[in-house]
């Protein structure tokens, strides 16, 4: 659902001046329930343990299925011509079997670790070889702009490696200095420390 979501989302708006308006409310109600998730999750693992929290995250997952099933004329009326072309029995065969296997191959990963990671940077690697093979078959123009998105992908990458460093030593020492709970009244687990983070709290679109 992500990819398409925000071009649907503003077409919902009847100009962009209330696009602009409305769209870091819904911004900032998604920063709200990730403020949230980061508080709650370790509770929710405390209580349900570890399965259960997926499978109430596969609940909401069918939730938000529903919800598009539930809303379909609506958001048909306002979806691109793709959107409204229908898909062929072929493809959805091919989803099907695709959505299988990569289900398979991530339960696989998880249970195998150390070959999980190992299948994770071979399938990055692919992928970023399979880019670079069509940049040099691009024309001059469109070959500048996938050169582009790889040295902003790298540097992406190596900001959130860097920012997963600082919320793990963060859980660190909150593990080391809490006691369970904050200020002796709000309880919390050491894993949610993430949720203390300034940014997470104080930041204006918070």
């Amino acid at each position: 659902m992500s990819p398409s979501y925000p071009s649907l989302y503003k077409r919902t708006f009847k100009s962009q001046e209330d696009f602009e308006n409305g769209y870091p409310v819904n911004y900032s109600v998604n920063n709200i329930g990730a403020l949230l998730g980061q508080y709650l999750f370790p509770m929710f693992v405390l209580v349900i343990g570890f399965y259960g929290s997926f499978a109430l995250s596969g609940i909401l997952a069918f939730t938000a299925l529903f919800m598009l099933f539930t809303f379909r004329k609506q958001l048909q009326g306002i979806g691109a011509d793709i959107d409204k072309a229908p898909v062929s029995s072929a493809n959805w065969i091919k989803f099907a079997i695709t959505s299988v296997a990569m289900i398979g191959m991530v339960f696989f990963m998880f249970s195998n670790m150390d070959i999980g990671k190992n299948i994770v940077y071979a399938i990055g690697l692919a992928a970023i070889g399979y880019f670079i093979s069509l940049m040099f078959k691009a024309e001059k123009a469109d070959a500048l702009r996938m050169g582009t998105i790889i040295i902003v992908t790298v540097l992406t990458t190596a900001f959130f490696v860097y920012y997963g460093q600082m919320m793990t030593s963060m859980t660190m020492v909150t593990i080391n200095t809490m006691r369970g709970d904050l200020f002796g009244i709000i309880p919390i687990a050491p894993e949610a420390s993430m949720s203390m983070n300034h940014c997470g709290v104080l930041s204006p679109d918070r």
